[in-house]
């Protein structure tokens, strides 16, 4: 597990931790970023940044997922479909997945829970991912 999800170059696992760490650092500055290894994948659930609001802790444990959902998939699109992905295609399917994820929690929070801009818990969602892009979103609906 360890090879496939941390150190394997075929599944571009570099590539997309990389560009992730990058991604928090942008969007998260104060959150110091915490490497992930095997074992706090393993222990993902768990996994409390020390002197963080909840709402750090759950951007972390996401963004994380993802990225292993992803390697994962991309290592079985290599081995049973006999398909390789670039590292540029990696990338981009990391910030769609992050993307994805941006927009279900804001059209949950916004729209399902009925909650304004100037609740708590939405500018907690400010602070997660980063502004929410009103132009983007009247394109998609």
């Amino acid at each position: 597990m360890n090879h496939i999800l941390m150190e394997c170059p075929l599944n571009q696992g570099k590539e997309i931790w990389n560009h992730l760490k990058q991604e928090w650092e942008r969007n998260i500055p104060k959150a110091p970023w915490l490497k992930p290894t095997i074992e706090l994948v393993r222990g993902l659930g768990s996994v409390q940044l020390k002197n963080q609001p909840r709402w750090t802790n759950e951007a972390y444990i996401k963004r994380i997922s993802e990225a292993v959902w992803l390697i994962w998939s991309i290592r079985n699109n290599r081995v049973f479909n006999k398909k390789e992905i670039s590292k540029a295609v990696a990338i981009r399917m990391l910030k769609e997945a992050l993307e994805t994820k941006k927009e279900i929690e804001w059209i949950y929070t916004t729209k399902i829970k009925g909650l304004s801009k100037k609740d708590k818990r939405t500018k907690e969602l400010e602070k997660k991912w980063g502004k929410r892009n009103e132009r983007d979103n009247d394109q998609r609906h």
